[in-house]
């Protein structure tokens, strides 16, 4: 994995309300203040494998909405397109157990072997020991 690539690494706990994940510490990071978790519903989610869908919004716009495809255990990987049709690539730890979303964002990124960058990144993140099972 290059050193050259830049992500935002955001952290979202449990809320009190059903499904929801409400961000922990600097909101100034992410746009993205809070992180719904469903089932795919939509037959297009269910052909790409998707486990989870997580989505968000602000002002009353949708400003987030992916499945989660699994890499592994409790990772999984999406992408989100913007208004302006960029898309951002995502890594997500996601435990439900744990009641904790990590969420990896790749702006203006679209790798075309999402899987194996993902995999990569998961890799990356376990040698330098900053696994989130590990913080």
């Amino acid at each position: 994995m290059s050193k050259s690539i830049v992500y935002v690494h955001c952290q979202y706990k449990k809320s009190k309300i059903l499904n929801t994940y409400d961000i922990v510490g600097d909101k100034i990071v992410s746009d993205i203040p809070f992180i719904r978790v469903e089932t795919p519903n939509e037959d297009f989610l269910k052909k790409q494998r998707a486990k989870f869908v997580i989505q968000s919004f602000k002002n009353r716009k949708k400003i987030l909405f992916t499945g989660l495809i699994p890499i592994g255990h409790n990772y999984y990987y999406g992408d989100n397109v913007k208004p302006n049709n960029k898309k951002d690539f995502l890594v997500i730890y996601y435990n439900s157990i744990r009641s904790v979303i990590h969420l990896y964002i790749f702006e203006n990124r679209s790798p075309r072997k999402k899987a194996d960058f993902a995999n990569d990144f998961v890799y990356h993140l376990g040698h330098i020991g900053k696994l989130p099972n590990n913080i």
